[in-house]
């Protein structure tokens, strides 16, 4: 027998709490202090999610930085579903809806290279194959402890289609 195809959308979400428990569900990326950070965040920006069947199974919050930039705050896909394009197919996606109404640069905050964490290496590896660029490291930055220096990657949009 033939298992059918999970269907993938990409949607504004409308239970916020779902979104804190896939971030519970990734504490080496979202501390205590990130989790209220973001919850914060979730009462003024811009929340999409992927829905798989749906089901929630990652999100990205996004936030106007002026009339022509965004920033990407928080993203997250749900570990059983890391590697399949999901997470990408939820960037490109946000972000062509943001470029269809004139924003023109989107950039990220992360952990820096020089930090030397495998996770958020393959983290920033995710950003750099969407077409981000690293632009600065700062350390520290501020409400960022010294023990995590900060670099923000940064790309024009509309994002390539490869």
């Amino acid at each position: 027998m033939i298992k059918p195809k999970k269907q993938l959308s990409i949607e504004i979400v409308k239970d916020k709490s779902s979104v804190l428990a896939i971030a519970r569900s990734l504490p080496h990326f979202f501390s205590n202090e990130g989790l209220a950070s973001m919850t914060k965040d979730l009462k003024t920006h811009i929340l999409r999610g992927a829905f798989m069947d749906n089901t929630l199974v990652g999100f990205v919050i996004l936030r106007k930085a002026d009339m022509r930039s965004l920033e990407i705050s928080w993203l997250a896909i749900l570990p059983s579903y890391q590697n399949q394009g999901i997470g990408k197919k939820l960037v490109k996606e946000s972000l062509k809806y943001f470029t269809d109404k004139k924003y023109i640069v989107c950039y990220v905050k992360t952990l820096a290279e020089t930090a030397n964490d495998d996770g958020y290496a393959k983290t920033r590896a995710f950003y750099k194959s969407l077409g981000f660029q690293a632009l600065e490291i700062i350390n520290p930055y501020p409400g960022w402890s010294d023990e995590n220096p900060c670099q923000i990657l940064a790309t024009a949009l509309p994002l390539s289609q490869k």
